[in-house]
Order: C-alpha cells, then sequence, then structure tokens
C-alpha cells in the first residue's frame, strides 16, 4: 500500500490504513511542514500520528518516500522524534546538522533499515535505537563525530558494522 498525501491530511489517510500483514509506504509532498523535534513538554504531532497506527501491529510503515532532509528540527536535535513508534520499518536520511539524537528509534521493534548518510554532525547516540530488535545492521561511516552513546544500540541485533 502506497500513501501520497500532504502533511495537512496525514492524519486522516493514516485511518484509511488496515491491519494486514504489508508494508505501507508514506511520501508526505510537502515535508517541510514536518516538525521531527520533540521536547519534554510537547510530543510533535507527525510522532503521535505515527504511533497511533501502533495497534495495527502487522503493518509496517516505510517512510523513505518521504523527504525528511526537507523536516523541521529544533534545537538541532531529534530527541525523542519516533520514540515507540513500534511500526516504523524503514527511514530515510534526516536532516542535515543534528547533534542529539537521543532516544529517536527507541522502541521502534520493526525497525530494519536507517539511512544514516546525514549524521555527520551528530554529537549525542544516547539509547537512539534502543531495543530496534530488527535492526541487524548499520553504516557507522558517517558517525565520525559522536561524544556520547550510551546503550545507543542496546537491544538490537546488530551483527554488521559497515
Amino acid at each position: 500500500m502506497r500513501i501520497e498525501t500532504d502533511y495537512k491530511n496525514l492524519e486522516s489517510e493514516l485511518d484509511k490504513i488496515k491491519d494486514e500483514d504489508e508494508v505501507v509506504e508514506i511520501k508526505i509532498t510537502n515535508p517541510e511542514k514536518i516538525v521531527l523535534s520533540s521536547t519534554e513538554k510537547k510530543t510533535s504531532q507527525f510522532r503521535i500520528s505515527l504511533a497511533n497506527l501502533n495497534s495495527k501491529s502487522k503493518i509496517k510503515i516505510d517512510l523513505s518516500p518521504t523527504d525528511l532532509t526537507k523536516a523541521k528540527v529544533i534545537k538541532n536535535s531529534v530527541e525523542a522524534a519516533f520514540i515507540n513508534v513500534i511500526n516504523l520499518y524503514k527511514i530515510g536520511p534526516l536532516p542535515k546538522n543534528i547533534k542529539n539524537m537521543t532516544n529517536t528509534f527507541s522502541g521502534c521493534i520493526k525497525l530494519e533499515y536507517l539511512d544514516t548518510s546525514n549524521f555527520d554532525t551528530v554529537k549525542d547516540i544516547s539509547a537512539m535505537c534502543i531495543y530496534c530488535k530488527n535492526l541487524s545492521s548499520l553504516d557507522f561511516s558517517h558517525f565520525s563525530g559522536v561524544k556520547t552513546a550510551d546503550k545507543a544500540f542496546w537491544g538490537t541485533n546488530i551483527k554488521s558494522v559497515d
């Protein structure tokens, strides 16, 4: 199944997804409207929309068709941007100049592919992929500036480092 929609209509398009064994490709046509950052006081609406699909346990969300390099990031942080979006399966590159990725994908148990091509400015990846049990390989060549990585890949099945 493929969904192509603008950000304003994302929620109503997501409501149409049935709980069937399939990959749901999502392309948001105006990704500059997406705010990836979450804070202690406010969770991004984008994450909430995706997490609302958690009850549909058979689907896998593929966000790679969406150009998330154009999404908004507050204070160079995507901390907890996708935390506990359990159906997240695949994601393309994130915006450049991110420094904090703490808990970004924590609890994304179906995550199998993560494009790390824009991770060269990341400093903190603490608990970034904790419990991403289906993540078995990752391209680490772009993690050149990481200073903190406490439990970054705890609970994953990473067996190969590219």
